[in-house]
């Protein structure tokens, strides 16, 4: 059974697959190879993802709630609401990882129920874990998560053995991976990556400009307090963004919105690229920057590697003109940008199904993970940029006397010095032999695996092997005291996992809404 590919981006996703001789995306019953990312909830308990989607919310009704942008919620526990429909991004990411599993089956006429799924470098624990929860709500198991820039590098590379910088800024994330390969060998040096900095950043500037501009001509605040305005304008200033990648200015309009006293006015200006792209200057300037700590973490000099812009966002003709100046940059083709990491993605699946043999990667870990200090400090267990998997045992002994119990935070170190560390679990252990303080060894387990995803385990060390024999002082009786067998614990994750119940309960809805789906198809 095929293995497929499959990017699921912040914007827009695809999915793709290989035999081992050939790669190719698979287009929807219209042709269409690129799904839009998009989930829209309607006040009745609706759901409708991807083209349908953007249907129903350019109706700009009132009954429904819009949202894009998912993996940018797929940090943090959060809720949707619209009217009685409540939801999370782990569910409607299954959705839209539904939507494209029925589009696979569709078109290769079995099922599919195995995915490699392409993520940001930069992911952490939880993101990579509410990716794999997704998948598994939507009927399929991740057999490997793997980063958007390697994926990319996997489809696009030559034959000749090369250096290359895979920048990708896509929709939401801006994703950056040093690589080395030849003779089938994908090395990952380093990776890191914004997933603040995205397509979509750009959009909100251009908003703004278009806001400041309708503000000089009426008052619009009204405008700004109606999400259904805001969509609106929202999505005239994607469509413009797009335009001025080609063009010196672009005549921005945007008829009937609500002002003043649900006064309808029309908004009509005219955007410079000079103007947004000097609105925008930030964000070139902090991918150069993560640009320079990939390359100072993997050890190459800016003259040693080649930028391969990837993303839809990097068409941006400010992007490359501005790290031009700093390093050698290959600009991107339409055909890379659309379709490069879900090929690479199937290309890697048609390699773990056994039928892609000329092909080795070797990924790296995202951020450092490790415990805390006595003092506040962050003790590394497991270094950034290590190569997965990896494991790792550290022992510790108890702090004090008697102790029957230890409770270890579990970090991923902060890539800000204006960030804390995350707390991406606890290690909890009960019942430990009461002895001295120092005495108790304590061993602990960082397992890093394929997917990029933190596995925690400990074990306490007990007494003999076997039942030993000791004399109450007190009693002047022989008593069995018998060896304390240390359990293996598993890392908690504070709430932010899943539980199985609700899972189960999405996996089902899931499920439910996919026969309804299928209903659809031709005989």
């Amino acid at each position: 059974m095929a293995i497929v590919g499959i990017d699921l981006g912040t914007t827009s996703s695809a999915i793709a697959i290989s035999d081992g001789r050939s790669t190719r995306l698979i287009p929807d019953s219209f042709g269409r190879t690129i799904l839009p990312s998009l989930a829209v909830i309607q006040d009745d308990g609706q759901f409708f993802v991807g083209h349908e989607a953007v249907t129903e919310a350019r109706k700009y009704s009132g009954r429904n709630l819009t949202i894009g942008s998912l993996k940018r919620t797929m940090e943090r526990q959060k809720e949707f609401r619209c009217g009685n429909a409540r939801t999370s991004p782990q569910l409607l990411s299954a959705l839209i990882l539904a939507e494209l599993k029925l589009q696979a089956e569709m078109y290769l006429g079995e099922e599919v129920t195995k995915a490699v799924i392409a993520v940001p470098a930069n992911f952490g624990f939880y993101q990579r874990q509410f990716t794999k929860e997704a998948a598994l709500i939507a009927g399929m198991t991740p057999v490997r998560i793997l980063n958007e820039a390697t994926a990319a590098v996997c489809a696009l590379t030559s034959k000749s053995d090369q250096r290359v910088i895979a920048a990708d800024l896509g929709g939401g994330t801006f994703d950056v991976s040093a690589i080395e390969y030849g003779d089938g060998v994908f090395e990952v040096k380093a990776a890191g990556g914004d997933d603040r900095l995205g397509g979509e950043d750009f959009t909100d500037v251009l908003t703004k400009i278009i806001l400041k501009k309708a503000a000089n001509d009426f008052n619009i605040t009204a405008a700004q307090n109606d999400p259904l305005t805001m969509r609106r304008i929202k999505d005239v200033a994607e469509e413009s963004k797009l335009l001025l990648s080609g063009s010196e200015s672009v005549e921005v309009r945007v008829p009937y919105i609500k002002t003043y006293r649900d006064k309808l006015e029309n908004i009509l200006c005219t955007v410079s690229r000079a103007e947004f792209e000097a609105e925008c200057a930030p964000f070139p300037r902090r991918m150069e920057k993560i640009i320079d700590q990939v390359l100072h973490e993997a050890g190459l000099a800016p003259t040693q590697a080649t930028i391969w812009l990837l993303g839809n966002a990097s068409r941006m003709p400010a992007i490359s003109r501005h790290l031009q100046r700093k390093f050698s940059v290959k600009p991107p083709s339409l055909s890379d940008l659309k379709t490069s990491v879900a090929l690479g993605a199937a290309k890697v699946g048609a390699w773990l199904a056994g039928m892609e043999k000329n092909l080795l990667l070797l990924d790296v870990t995202p951020h450092s993970l490790g415990i805390p200090t006595r003092d506040g400090d962050f003790e590394s267990l497991i270094e950034k940029n290590t190569t997965i998997p990896t494991k790792t045992t550290k022992t510790f002994v108890t702090a004090s006397d008697n102790q029957t119990s230890i409770s270890i935070p579990i970090l991923e170190e902060a890539e800000r010095e204006s960030e804390s560390h995350r707390v991406i679990g606890t290690l909890k252990m009960e019942n430990i032999p009461a002895r001295r303080a120092g005495v108790q060894n304590i061993e602990v387990d960082f397992d890093v695996d394929f997917n990029n995803i933190l596995h925690v385990s400990a074990k306490a060390e007990g007494f003999d092997a076997k039942r030993k024999s000791a004399w109450n002082i007190f009693s002047k009786k022989k008593t069995e005291i018998p060896r304390w067998e240390g359990k293996t614990v598993q890392v908690t994750c504070n709430g932010l996992e899943l539980s199985n119940e609700t899972l189960n309960k999405y996996h089902f809805f899931v499920q439910r809404w996919i026969q309804q789906r299928r209903k659809r198809w031709p005989d």
